[in-house]
């Protein structure tokens, strides 16, 4: 197709720089559209969680452990049946600390272990005391009587105080009270073993750890 001028229309030759009819120029220039800017939005990278290392705690083997634990116990009971019992049980259960460490060469010990082998050994202990004292009730002459005998001391400690611990004395003479004061005895005696073992083996654990770390 012969090229036209774009203002009049006339023919133009090929290559021509102006149109003969007109004089309006010829030369076009194609102008392209700038490209499109897309903006993505930019991905945050989130920096890896970054956690300190925590030191393992020490695990128990528990072979040598239930050793250790065992002979604290009966050092426990046997100290609680002579009446020993604020100082008896946690220096009973301090040596359960030092027992488990001389049995594990290089045992790494803390105030956690101390007392994780000192509540053991506490829990032992009270089932060692239970039975002797069981034991001791049934071979005495007078273990039949032992009901007899608290009554009897009650009694004279009553006889200082009002008419309510009359009445409360009377209730501890029933079934149901003697089972109650024995109930009560228990579970103070269990606590007792418990807390003062506990704390006893975590002294130990502070102490003997901190021998290593000198």
């Amino acid at each position: 197709m012969e090229p036209s001028c774009y203002r009049c229309g006339a023919p133009v030759e090929e290559g021509a720089l102006f149109c003969k009819q007109c004089g309006a120029p010829q030369i076009r220039v194609a102008i392209e559209p700038p490209p499109q800017l897309v903006i993505q939005p930019a991905a945050l990278d989130t920096p890896p969680e970054i956690r300190s290392p925590q030191p393992p705690s020490p695990k128990l083997p528990w072979a040598e452990a239930r050793q250790a634990t065992l002979l604290a116990g009966l050092l426990e009971a046997l100290f609680a049946f002579l009446g020993f019992w604020f100082i008896g049980i946690p220096v009973a259960a301090f040596f359960s600390v030092a027992f488990y460490k001389r049995r594990v060469i290089g045992a790494n010990v803390n105030p956690g272990l101390g007392a994780r082998l000192g509540l053991i050994s506490g829990a032992i202990g009270f089932v060692i005391f239970a039975l002797l004292g069981s034991a001791a009730m049934l071979l005495s002459p007078t273990g039949g009587g032992l009901r007899e005998e608290v009554m009897k001391q009650r009694e004279q400690k009553a006889a200082q105080y009002p008419v309510q611990a009359q009445q409360a004395l009377q209730y501890l003479r029933s079934a149901e009270g003697w089972g109650f004061l024995v109930a009560l005895s228990t579970i103070f005696a269990l606590l007792a073993f418990l807390l003062l073992s506990t704390i006893g083996g975590a002294v130990a654990g502070g102490v003997l750890g901190r021998k290593n770390r000198q």
